[in-house]
């Protein structure tokens, strides 16, 4: 079947402190084949927590992280990693400078992760 939609990623961020221009990127897909506790369930739960806390510690105690991190959520990986490739594709050179890191949490379970 041949069909087009929107895809839409979802992206937000804690501007850093002393180095708002460099990037620490946390990843994972929120689109999925079925309904389901792991893929990608578990790893929307984590980057959403791991945002909670962040934000609840530079509330608590005044810490702003040094680089800025961000929180993507991408569409379409099951279709081939689409939102993902887009995002990357659209910025290459911004993030080629910018990005340190790039953690990818899907599928995030057990103790063996």
């Amino acid at each position: 079947m041949d069909y087009c939609r929107t895809i839409r990623n979802v992206i937000g961020y804690i501007r850093g402190t002393t180095d708002p221009d460099k990037y620490v990127i946390l990843g994972n897909h929120y689109d999925a084949w079925v309904y389901g506790a792991l893929d990608p369930n578990s790893a929307t739960a984590v980057l959403a927590e791991v945002a909670r806390g962040i934000v609840e510690t530079m509330k608590v105690t005044n810490w702003r992280p040094a680089r800025t991190i961000m929180f993507c959520n991408w569409d379409a990986e099951e279709y081939g990693l689409i939102g993902s490739t887009e995002f990357v594709e659209e910025y290459a050179n911004l993030l080629s400078q910018r990005a340190m890191a790039y953690f990818n949490v899907d599928n995030i379970h057990s103790n063996h992760s």
